[in-house]
């Protein structure tokens, strides 16, 4: 929705009343409120680019910068907006433009993915969810698109946020379902592995059920919260799902075996076993007996060895063509037998005497 503008009114009201009338209520209010036939966003490009073209890099090119970035323009984007002018508008009055750009854009790689995700959805991210920030870790947002007949809300978490375990309560009916517009997420019911969410996924959360959602350590994620009407509905709030459970949720996806995809794609299991199982244990081993490690002590510095080397394989088997799945089910398919395998090679160790342990 276009902004009601009183500048002109503020600076010139006054002195040329009739222009501070055209300006208001002609240019902002009738121009630039036809959404219907021009977006806003595509208002401020076209707007930042004639500014420019005319070499004006005075308050109203740098008001309009602001107002390109608030309507969704990205850093991204308003660098290959301002380059591809340049070569109609001209070379120094693009330098000038770069320089009031970097200006507006200063603070933003948060802001620029926050953008980016506003772009890759209809449906506003919203206010800070600050009414439930207890029942969150990291930020999310908030935004109410009906609070009528049926409660829908679309809530936005930042990478890595996630909601508490909880539960719908109603004495009859009730629940809630969830519908992903836009990002990465994930959906876990207690005791069951956790569920990727895509744009166009839906949950169906019964009455009863302990579960949690949120988005992915490496993206925002939002989803439709549509509140199924019931008698006596209420939420109730549990534990927050701390490290331990978010990062087997989100990079091991519960840890189930599926043995039929890793045989399905052997490529990207070879590349990921032949790291693991070979290259790894050959320098690690050495190492590890070398620091003086014995027994239980060289046990224990193993199994710690296991976490970041499952992280690393995560990234290497998606590196290699995985999909998030197939990488997650690699990383505890070959940790499982990475462990044995570091322990068949200190035992042939100790068998030829290079190692006395």
């Amino acid at each position: 929705m276009a902004v009601k503008q009183t500048a002109g009114r503020e600076a010139l009201g006054e002195f040329a009343p009739k222009f501070a009338e055209l300006n208001d209520d002609v240019l902002f209010g009738q121009v630039w409120s036809r959404e219907d036939k021009l977006s806003l966003r595509d208002r401020s490009i076209v707007t930042v680019v004639a500014l420019m073209a005319q070499g004006l890099t005075d308050s109203s090119f740098q008001y309009h910068l602001t107002t390109a970035k608030n309507n969704g323009v990205t850093k991204t984007e308003i660098a290959e907006i301002l380059t591809h002018a340049a070569f109609y508008a001209g070379w120094p009055k693009a330098w000038a433009a770069f320089r009031m750009a970097k200006e507006v854009w200063a603070e933003d790689d948060a802001d620029d993915a926050k953008a980016k995700h506003q772009n890759e959805m209809v449906f506003p991210i919203g206010a800070p969810n600050d009414g439930f920030a207890k029942y969150f870790i990291g930020q999310s947002y908030l935004a109410p698109l009906s609070t009528q007949q049926v409660g829908i809300y679309n809530v936005t978490f930042e990478p890595g946020c996630r909601n508490n375990w909880h539960v719908h309560h109603a004495k009859n009916s009730g629940g809630q379902i969830l519908i992903c517009v836009a990002g990465r997420g994930y959906y876990q019911e207690w005791g069951k592995p956790a569920q990727e969410l895509r744009p166009g996924d839906a949950v169906n959360i019964p009455v009863g059920v302990k579960h949690w959602h949120g988005a992915a350590p490496d993206s925002w994620f939002s989803h439709l919260a549509v509140e199924v009407p019931g008698d006596e509905t209420s939420n109730e709030w549990l534990e927050a799902v701390d490290n331990t459970v978010y990062f087997k949720a989100t990079v091991i996806l519960g840890g189930d075996l599926d043995f039929s995809k890793v045989k399905g794609n052997l490529k990207v299991a070879s590349v990921v076993l032949t790291i693991k199982l070979v290259i790894l244990p050959l320098i690690m081993i050495p190492m590890i007996v070398m620091m003086g490690y014995r027994d239980a002590d060289l046990l224990s510095g193993l199994l710690a060895y296991q976490t970041p080397v499952a992280v690393s394989s995560y990234i290497m088997a998606q590196q290699a063509g995985a999909d998030g799945q197939l990488a997650g089910q690699l990383v505890v398919f070959s940790s499982v037998l990475s462990i044995f395998t570091l322990f068949v090679t200190i035992f042939i160790l100790r068998t030829m005497g290079l190692f006395a342990v």
